[in-house]
């Protein structure tokens, strides 16, 4: 290949990515935007952060992105759980927006690394790389705000229950916990009450819930909540029960954690070490370690070195993990 077609490639990749950056961050301001012209709305505040109903809230993640574009990545498999995913982050982003922002991160840093010297293979796994540490953000994301709810909920539960005891009734008791729950269990159970409040039922909006969060304990707090809706019986005890066995749950996941705590660090340090050794004496000694990514040998055996550790960090990471 000549550098004339090397260099009009990349700057045709470099072009590409640019455009879906920006394409990416034109639906995200156009979001944001919106969403601030709906909350100078007399009322609109306390209504915005819970939909009407759970199709309403899915839609309202889509405003400002072409109807085009979201009708052609509905029709990929996958596509749905992958914007449920999102959406259990808690973050305002939708899977076009991540679609194109990744997309644009790969190719920015596939052509970044090519022009610095780097080795086609290597440039296109250093941009998987990024979109993968971009993912693994998301996910972190995801199970942080899985844990606060799980942290909150027991407390939540408990404010229902004496709220019942007290005379309300259980969509009051909901609204109540709602307003006086901090965030994000406080903005779940205001969800909660809206749907019901615009027509919804109890268990329809519980269940709900359950779908689009990403914990077993609301799971396990909405089926005891539907068992005595068929069965009868005294809800506030069993909500007290509820919360109780929660945080019995909960305090046997921090026991196997910190029983796990060896295991986990040992894995991050098996998993950082060797990257760290790389920077080291790439800085110590740059044209030994160049022989990596400059010789063809070298990069066969970088590859295949990548993908170990890659099967490595995937083995130690189901050895120290907790099944819920």
């Amino acid at each position: 290949m000549t550098m004339e077609v090397r260099y009009w490639s990349f700057f045709a990749l470099g072009l590409l990515s640019l455009m879906l950056f920006m394409g990416a961050l034109v639906l995200w301001w156009q979001a944001r935007t919106l969403q601030r012209s709906q909350q100078r709305l007399p009322g609109w505040a306390a209504r915005s952060s819970a939909a009407t109903s759970a199709p309403a809230r899915r839609a309202s993640r889509w405003i400002g992105t072409s109807p085009r574009l979201q009708q052609w990545l509905n029709r990929l498999p996958g596509m749905a759980r992958y914007d449920r995913f999102l959406e259990q982050t808690g973050w305002p982003l939708n899977s076009a927006e991540a679609v194109m922002g990744s997309t644009a991160l790969a190719i920015g840093v596939l052509v970044l690394t090519t022009l610095l010297g780097t080795p086609f293979l290597l440039a296109g796994l250093a941009g998987l790389t990024a979109v993968g540490v971009a993912q693994a953000t998301l996910v972190w994301r995801r199970q942080h705000r899985a844990r606060q709810l799980e942290r909150q909920l027991p407390d939540a539960l408990s404010l229902i229950a004496r709220s019942m005891q007290a005379g309300h009734a259980f969509s009051s008791a909901l609204q109540i916990a709602g307003q006086e729950s901090p965030s994000p269990i406080g903005d779940e159970l205001r969800g909660v009450f809206s749907e019901i409040q615009y027509g919804e039922s109890p268990n329809e909006a519980l269940s709900h819930w359950a779908e689009r969060v990403a914990g077993e304990d609301v799971r396990i707090f909405v089926i005891a909540v539907r068992i005595q809706s068929e069965t009868g019986g005294n809800l506030a005890e069993l909500l007290h029960q509820t919360a109780a066995l929660i945080r019995e749950r909960q305090k046997l996941r921090g026991t196997v954690r910190v029983l796990s705590a060896e295991g986990r660090i040992s894995a991050l340090i098996l998993t950082l070490l060797p990257f760290g050794l790389a920077t080291m004496l790439t800085a110590l000694n740059p044209g030994f370690m160049a022989q990596l990514w400059t010789d063809p040998l070298g990069v066969r055996l970088l590859t295949l070195a990548l993908g170990l550790m890659g099967l490595g960090m995937l083995w130690m990471w189901r050895l120290v993990r907790m099944q819920p």
